[in-house]
């Protein structure tokens, strides 16, 4: 009975055999909370990816940060974040401060010494203080420029351009006038954490009336300097003048003084021996007197009228006055000389 009962009841218990096996306590959590597993997993990955601008703080190149702690303590002023990726938590904030040079470029209205209103194109170049960035976070803002450092300038820039008049500021050099702004500056936003490093002028805008007096008065000042410069030259050209007179004049005196007779009568004769020398045709009227000098007249084709045949004696001229004469010369004798050098009478 018990064999045939087993051998009835062994294909039975060999099939229900899996069914009977317990479940793992593990398993059975499993099978119980996976979906909501699931839904937990995704719900943090949305999280992450939705919270990963406030999780992450990336700090570029000439930045620093200042962190703002919820239930810390506020903005922590004893530490800079540098550059780099920090992690924070999502409740928390941090604030990106630009440590390098920056430039604003604002407009002034300024009330000149006589009351006129000028405008000025102001260029700033300026930076907050080196490790005072928490400070100035926590008692100025982001916002320092359009607080603290604008108005601080430009009541600077009031200050110093009142002191003078349009005439003074349309002709004056602004490297004084800037370097006293930039110092009025440095003091005024000293102990705001801001430095100025330098405050420069890009262009002063006068009245247009104003202008164009200004511009027409400095015309006239120029021509008046022309003006006077053409006298200076005129003067001088004068004294030139005098000068020349008085040595043309000394020189005269001295020369005359020492022409003798002796030295005219040397130098005809030198005269008279280049001529012969030349063999180019020429008349030399030598003049009336003991010592008279030689006269030398260039003319073109008197060597022919030398050599061609005289008149008739019916014909002929009356004698010459005293002093031998052929050719031409009422009053005095004259030699002709051919090409080649030879002397004629």
């Amino acid at each position: 009975m018990t064999d045939a009962t087993m051998r009835d009841d062994g294909p039975e218990s060999l099939v229900d055999a899996p069914d009977s096996k317990p479940v793992g306590p593990l398993r059975a959590w499993v099978r119980r909370w996976l979906p909501a597993l699931i839904i937990s997993v995704m719900l943090i990955v949305l999280a992450v990816l939705v919270l990963w601008p406030k999780i992450v703080s990336t700090i570029r190149a000439g930045q620093e940060g200042v962190l703002w702690r919820r239930f810390g303590g506020g903005v922590v002023v004893d530490t800079i974040y540098l550059e780099g990726t920090h992690f924070i938590f999502p409740w928390d904030t941090m604030t990106l401060y630009d440590v390098r040079v920056q430039r604003r470029d604002v407009t002034a209205s300024v009330l000149s010494a006589d009351g006129l209103v000028i405008k000025a194109d102001v260029s700033i170049r300026f930076r907050p203080a080196a490790k005072t960035v928490p400070q100035l976070h926590q008692n100025v803002g982001p916002d320092y420029v359009d607080r603290v450092l604008i108005p601080e300038v430009l009541s600077a820039v009031r200050q110093v351009m009142g002191q003078y008049k349009p005439e003074e500021l349309y002709s004056l050099r602004t490297d004084d006038m800037q370097r006293e702004i930039v110092a009025r500056s440095v003091v005024q936003v000293r102990d705001r954490y801001v430095v100025v490093d330098d405050v420069l002028i890009q262009a002063i805008r006068l009245p247009e009336a104003i202008e164009q007096a200004i511009q027409g008065k400095l015309v006239k000042e120029q021509q008046a300097l022309e003006y006077q410069y053409k006298l200076e030259i005129e003067e001088q050209e004068a004294q030139r003048k005098r000068i020349e007179a008085q040595g043309i004049y000394d020189f005269q005196r001295t020369v005359n003084s020492s022409i003798t007779a002796p030295l005219l009568r040397l130098k005809g004769i030198e005269a008279t021996l280049e001529l012969a020398k030349s063999p180019n045709a020429k008349i030399v009227v030598i003049g009336g007197g003991n010592d008279g000098l030689p006269l030398i007249l260039n003319m073109p084709g008197l060597s022919d009228a030398l050599t061609a045949p005289g008149p008739s004696p019916a014909n002929s001229a009356p004698p010459a006055p005293p002093g031998r004469a052929t050719g031409a010369g009422p009053a005095g004798r004259a030699t002709g000389a051919g090409p080649a050098g030879g002397r004629g009478r």
